[in-house]
């Protein structure tokens, strides 16, 4: 009798022991894999941006002289680009989040414009090679400054 009921002391002391030590290993693994987990693009796109500064090639040329001085994306997927020197535009975007590629469309747009885009601390950087003879393409680089921030589509 006495060895029935220390079996099953042992048993029960087992027994919280597996389950104390399963209850505390997937919140250790939740909070390992949040730490983990990297930002997307699209977290990092939506809201405003200004120009800074734009490149043609390795010569940095004035923000001015440009088509775009500022662009929004909003969480819909829909982007306006403004300029002192033209009208605003408008259209859609969508992100290749694998290749780092962002693609802008207007609705007069045969074709989407594609940039290379990267994003460092509050900075984006698109970048593109423009003109029809690849070999004589030049390319043309903007670096952008966040000055609002957008809806998260995570949060």
């Amino acid at each position: 009798m006495k060895t029935v009921r220390i079996t099953l002391v042992v048993a029960a002391a087992m027994l919280l022991n597996v389950t104390a030590f399963s209850q505390a290993k997937p919140s250790e693994q939740a909070i390992e894999t949040k730490k983990n987990t990297p930002v997307k693009n699209i977290e990092n796109i939506i809201g405003a941006w200004k120009a800074t500064r734009v490149y043609n090639g390795n010569k940095e040329i004035g923000v001015d002289s440009t088509g775009m001085q500022w662009v929004e994306f909003s969480p819909e997927g829909k982007y306006t680009a403004k300029s002192k020197a033209r009208a605003s535009e408008a259209g859609s975007y969508r992100l290749n989040e694998g290749q780092s590629r962002l693609y802008l469309e207007t609705k007069d747009s045969k074709n989407p414009i594609e940039w290379v885009v990267s994003f460092k601390d509050n900075t984006m950087t698109l970048t593109s090679n423009v003109g029809s003879d690849k070999a004589h393409a030049q390319q043309v680089r903007y670096v952008f400054v966040k000055t609002k921030e957008g809806l998260s589509t995570n949060k």
